[in-house]
């Protein structure tokens, strides 16, 4: 009888690294993709490695999984929003980890762009009640 461990990444290219993560199932390489990605193992316990495929390794994540015959187990892996950390393997839900440092940086960046973009359109205005 077959087993096997269904692998949920969060994310997307959008969201994620656009490099496919490297996954290793028992040390060996599997092929993965966005989303849900089966794979078939023999029952027993079997080790999962994953980290993202980005230029910066963060290292590996692991996760010893225990199969019975016949079933399927559920694992999550979440990327982390920067390139060079680790992300979460687990069983469930998994939050992407570095929440608070995206958001401070998307603010600033917001900050950064959208204050000239404002000054311009203000400037604008401004000459244009002034004929």
């Amino acid at each position: 009888m077959t087993a096997a461990i269904r692998l949920n990444r969060r994310g997307s290219w959008l969201t994620a690294s656009m490099i496919r993560p490297v996954v290793l199932l028992d040390g060996r390489p599997v092929v993965t993709s966005f989303g849900s990605t089966v794979l078939p193992v023999a029952p027993g316990s079997h080790r999962l490695d994953v980290r993202e495929g980005t230029l910066v390794n963060g290292g590996f994540v692991s996760l010893l999984v225990a199969v019975a015959p016949g079933r399927l187990v559920d694992v999550e892996y979440a990327p982390s929003r920067w390139s060079g950390r680790r992300g979460r393997l687990g069983f469930g839900g998994q939050e992407r980890p570095d929440r608070t440092g995206a958001t401070v940086s998307y603010v600033l960046a917001a900050a950064f762009l959208g204050v000239p973009v404002i000054a311009v359109a203000l400037w604008g205005l401004v000459s244009l009640l002034a004929r």
